[in-house]
């Protein structure tokens, strides 16, 4: 299973950061003794090692939970099972199969579908050692093809991300200090036609990039549609 690969040093940072977060307590504990024998540099610097290991701690957590929302990229994964059911004049029901048992219904506005996904990869080191890019599934759109009907006509959006906060992504924006390591710069986005009874499989390569394939009945339904 994808999931399987990140198992392993997801479960070694949050262990590893709960045995820091735990130790950090034995250091500010004998704070207390320090003060009562007016040892005040020995009292500082026990609260200056226990507030860093209980920071270590605390960011390997954080660290572990994020990871856990994503999934290995491989040479060509597929991420999503998508098929369409008319309800009326650009109204519509995509049934979303995301795998591993995870499957969504949800009401599209518009003519066309897309689907994006965020795509975590790394820089130097990691790279080098073979360390594969990251994906997650990210949001679920209605898309209108007369622009100026997008301005105006209701809009559905539908976030698909039920990865644990902080997300790594985020981090990575809003402190880029803190995870040199990763490069979290790579969105990616694919649309087509919404059409009754269509079926897509939408699929991400190697580099981040989305993929969407019709089968052979809807590719024949998107010839005769002109699109």
């Amino acid at each position: 299973m994808i999931q399987d690969w990140l198992r392993l040093p997801t479960l070694a940072l949050l262990t590893i950061g709960v045995v820091a977060a735990l130790l950090s307590l034995w250091p500010l504990v004998g704070t207390r003794r320090c003060l009562r024998q007016r040892r005040h540099m020995a009292a500082t610097r026990r609260v200056i090692v226990g507030l860093l290991m209980m920071a270590l701690g605390l960011a390997l957590i954080a660290l572990g939970l994020s990871i856990s929302g994503y999934s290995r990229l491989f040479a060509e994964s597929t991420v999503a099972d998508i098929r369409i059911e008319k309800l009326g004049e650009q109204q519509f029901v995509v049934h979303l199969d995301l795998g591993r048992d995870d499957q969504r219904r949800y009401l599209v506005n518009g003519d066309e579908w897309r689907i994006e996904a965020r795509v975590i990869r790394w820089k130097e080191l990691p790279s080098v050692m073979g360390v594969p890019p990251l994906y997650r599934m990210d949001r679920l759109s209605g898309r209108y093809t007369d622009a100026t009907q997008e301005m105006e006509a209701p809009r559905s959006v539908y976030s698909l991300s039920q990865g644990a906060v902080p997300d790594l992504w985020s981090l990575r924006r809003q402190n880029p200090k803190w995870l040199p390591w990763v490069d979290a710069d790579i969105g990616s986005g694919v649309y087509l036609p919404m059409i009754d009874g269509a079926h897509y499989v939408v699929s991400i390569d190697g580099r981040g990039g989305l993929l969407a394939r019709p089968d052979e009945a809807t590719q024949r339904l998107l010839d005769e549609s002109g699109w």
